[in-house]
């Protein structure tokens, strides 16, 4: 069966496998999500239908809402995609809705920083509507801890970060000492955005994204 044929047949009978077979569906992420089937695939691992069905309010409504954090959305979105990006001008356009309406839908953080590129992966791949809904989603879960408390959690994994690069990667653990660089400078580039603004290859980005939804933290 092609990688096509699999995730298809894994689409089809996502609750059951979910249940019963979750080997398959880890198996099937490990090869690859095709383009084609992002768009759902990424629906289902954010459970965003269920989700939508749980809030008691619509995408439109918080989008007509006016929002605080309208100003810094203007001026992040521009920086979120490349010159170059295909549909530019229109990703940049469903992008700013998605903050927009995610600013007014969850008022305890609003939009911060960093937020921006994970939403627009979203918008990449997705309606805007169903884009929003991946991405509230998403915020729901852990990743929402990332931007609260003045960003806690993400100095917690500064601390995992440096231990783990003393025990593996001693002499740039010693460097990074030397210089005084702390985690803080580069971390939320790995977590809060999901290593999407690092320029890694596309390919790449796009499966630590596929696995970042499929599993956290834990990959």
């Amino acid at each position: 069966m092609s990688n096509v044929g699999e995730w298809k047949f894994v689409i089809e009978n996502w609750d059951n496998l979910l249940k019963n077979d979750k080997k398959t569906i880890i198996r099937t992420l490990r090869i690859g999500i095709p383009d084609k089937y992002r768009k759902i695939v990424w629906s289902l691992l954010t459970e965003s239908k269920k989700v939508k069905e749980k809030t008691d309010f619509s995408f439109n409504y918080m989008l007509e809402l006016p929002s605080s954090s309208e100003d810094i959305i203007n001026c992040d979105v521009p920086r979120t995609f490349s010159m170059d990006v295909k549909n530019r001008d229109s990703r940049m356009v469903s992008l700013k809705d998605v903050l927009i309406a995610y600013s007014n839908a969850d008022p305890g953080i609003g939009y911060v920083q960093g937020m921006n590129f994970v939403a627009g992966m979203f918008v990449c791949y997705q309606d805007t509507e169903t884009a929003f809904w991946s991405f509230y989603s998403l915020m729901q879960r852990s990743h929402r801890d990332l931007f609260v408390d003045q960003f806690k959690h993400l100095r917690e994994l500064g601390v995992v970060i440096t231990h783990a690069l003393e025990r593996k990667l001693p002499k740039v653990h010693q460097k990074f000492e030397e210089l005084e660089i702390s985690p803080l400078l580069y971390s939320p580039i790995w977590f809060n955005s999901c290593f999407i603004p690092a320029e890694l290859d596309q390919e790449l980005t796009l499966f630590l994204f596929d696995e970042y939804l499929a599993f956290g933290e834990t990959i």
